[in-house]
């Protein structure tokens, strides 16, 4: 009975790359799988095998017969990125005023107000159903009852230049 070496060339289609082939079947598996469940279009996938040629025993003893101590190690990598971006404005009919009562700014809907101009250039902004009265009251130093939210300041001629 002769007792002969099994030999096959080396590939990655070789019994020697069994353990490379089939994490690299569970990770695209995986991938996919988790690719469809999160929506996601795009992934990739990378496959590192890292060779080292051991220093073990007497090196120079292997070269001399052209034979080596090789040491095969793989990782597989699978990454994709889910992006998530929601975007809005928050503008338009509002205007920001410090609300007295509150001790904070609030927003207050311009759609709801009625805006008052006194003889001096005075401005106020009041709930849209306040009249004339709650304004001549207000520039005469009283602020109409169930008034929350208001913003006075000048009116400047020239804004709209």
């Amino acid at each position: 009975m002769c007792n002969e070496k099994k030999s096959e060339p080396i590939s990655i289609e070789s019994d020697l790359f069994q353990g490379f082939r089939s994490h690299l079947d569970l990770t695209l598996e995986e991938t996919l799988q988790t690719m469809v469940e999160k929506n996601c279009p795009e992934a990739t996938i990378t496959a590192k095998i890292e060779i080292e040629l051991a220093n073990e025993g007497d090196q120079q003893r292997y070269r001399v017969k052209g034979e080596y101590l090789p040491s095969f190690s793989h990782s597989i990598l699978s990454s994709m990125t889910i992006k998530s971006k929601k975007k809005g404005v928050a503008a338009g009919h509002y205007r920001m005023v410090y609300d007295e009562e509150l001790g904070c700014w609030v927003c207050v809907d311009t759609e709801s107000q009625t805006s008052f101009v006194s003889g001096d250039g005075s401005v106020i902004v009041m709930d849209a159903d306040a009249d004339e009265e709650d304004a001549e009251d207000y520039f005469q130093g009283q602020l109409p009852s169930g008034i929350s939210g208001f913003l006075e300041g000048e009116i400047d001629e020239d804004a709209g230049d």
